[in-house]
């Protein structure tokens, strides 16, 4: 990435109605023609939501994760999953048209596995997301924390 970086940009940022920020990096325009721009907007004091536009041809498949770290147990929803901490419930929602699933320790993929001391592992969760890009793609996420 040294040798063949993108640009970036911090597009706007506002604190009052309400806390966001806006950029967009071009790291994807040369494989696959498309302009990836992010908007987190904070709504509330628990609630944070992630835009995502994608700039340009579709039909490229996509795929993230959200690796959580010791939570007591997690729920998958359909499009929306929910981890149990100690004195919290943090929640995802996620747009209709992805695939969620959940994993812990698994081998096959390796996936859901963390490690804080060279050469031991200790399983996680992790959600995996994944959809299908169509031309000029928008979404969203919600993020939010409530006591438990």
């Amino acid at each position: 990435m040294w040798e063949k970086s993108y640009e970036t940009c911090l597009t706007e940022t506002e604190k009052l109605p309400s806390f966001f920020a806006e950029a967009y990096h071009t790291g994807y325009k040369e494989k696959f023609g498309i302009v990836y721009k992010r908007r987190i907007e904070w709504l509330a004091p628990h609630s944070i939501k992630i835009g995502d536009v994608f700039s340009g041809f579709g039909g490229v498949r996509c795929k993230g994760a959200f690796h959580l770290g010791a939570c007591k147990a997690i729920a998958n929803k359909g499009n929306s999953v929910e981890a149990e901490f100690d004195d919290f419930i943090f929640s995802i929602a996620f747009p209709s048209d992805f695939t969620v699933e959940i994993f812990h320790g698994s081998e096959h993929p390796f996936m859901g596995w963390r490690s804080t001391i060279y050469g031991a592992w200790e399983p996680i969760y992790s959600i995996v997301f994944s959809f299908q890009l169509s031309e000029d793609y928008h979404c969203k996420t919600i993020l939010k924390i409530v006591e438990n």
